[in-house]
Order: structure tokens, then sequence, then C-alpha cells
């Protein structure tokens, strides 16, 4: 592995800004839908079975209110990611703004491949774990209230029929 850095160009800040902007307008888009009581996860929606980050914005929740156990169990990987990449994004950030700089990573053919194994197992147990543990039950065992009972968010979200019912029609009972 080669890491390197060198001066960034002005297409290097666009492109990282538009990224970012990108990353931030979908993120704020999915959790209005999902605060408003849409789920758009195709996958379960049709299946009924999780996706591979099913959960990931009820973890993002957690972590935001300090329940990192909570998080971790509502979601591992994805709980996993948001404690790894936000200081890796801070860092980066501050690099390419402030110092000008990018740091560029060169791996070798095996070292990619091992990377991706890695990363593929990573996906498929947690996965595995998604399909193990229906989300009530994770939700249950941790105590995690649903996002819209949470007394701790200023949000009005009163117009939710019954908030201790998914959409799938099972109940949560805490």
């Amino acid at each position: 592995m080669r890491i390197k850095r060198e001066k960034a160009s002005d297409q290097a800040l666009r492109e990282w800004l538009i990224i970012q902007a990108a990353l931030l307008i979908g993120t704020l888009l999915l959790t209005t839908l999902h605060f408003c009581g849409v789920h758009v996860c195709l996958l379960k929606r049709l299946t009924g079975y999780p996706c591979l980050l099913c959960g990931g914005t009820r973890a993002a929740v957690l972590l935001l209110q300090g329940r990192l156990a909570a998080a971790f169990a509502l979601q591992p990987l994805a709980t996993l990611a948001m404690i790894l990449g936000v200081p890796a994004a801070i860092a980066f950030f501050y690099l390419l703004f402030h110092k000008r700089e990018v740091i560029h990573v060169s791996l070798s053919r095996r070292e990619k491949q091992l990377c991706l194994a890695f990363a593929l197992v990573l996906a498929l147990l947690n996965w595995i774990y998604l399909l193990q543990t229906p989300s009530p039950a994770r939700l249950k065992s941790w105590q995690i209230p649903l996002i819209w009972d949470a007394p701790n968010l200023d949000l009005d979200l009163d117009t939710d029929p019954d908030p201790g019912i998914y959409p799938d029609g099972t109940e949560l009972k805490l």
C-alpha cells in the first residue's frame, strides 16, 4: 500500500463540494421521508426482508443521542461506517480546503482483492444478523423507542396514527 499527499486542484475542490452536496441533499430527503412515515427501502417493500442498510437512519439518530450500544445492536454495519466515516470525511475536508492537499491511496491487486473480500464478509455477516433478528426484537431488546416516540427530539410528529405499529403490521411493545 502506498499513501501519497499532493496538491489539490480547483477541479478536485469542485468535485468534493458536488459530492458532499448530493450526499447531504439525499440524506435530508430520505430522513424527511422517514420522519413522515414513508419507508423507501424497495427490497423490504417488495420482499419483506431487510436490505443491507435497513435501520441505518434510526442507528444514526441513536448515535446522535450518544447511545452507541443501541445503535450497534440495531444496525452494526451502518454504525461502524458512521463511526469511521465521519472522522475520515472531516480529515479529508480539512486537508482539501485548509491545506489544499488530497491523499491518494494506491493498493496492489492482491490488497484490493483482500479489501473487497473483507468488505463482502462484513456485509454478509451484517445481513445475516439483520435477517435473523427482526427490527422490533432488536429495538425491544435495547429499549429503543421509535424515532417519533423519542422524547428528546424536538419534532412535531403527531401525525402518525399509531406510532407503536410498524408499517409491516408488527407491534412494538416496550
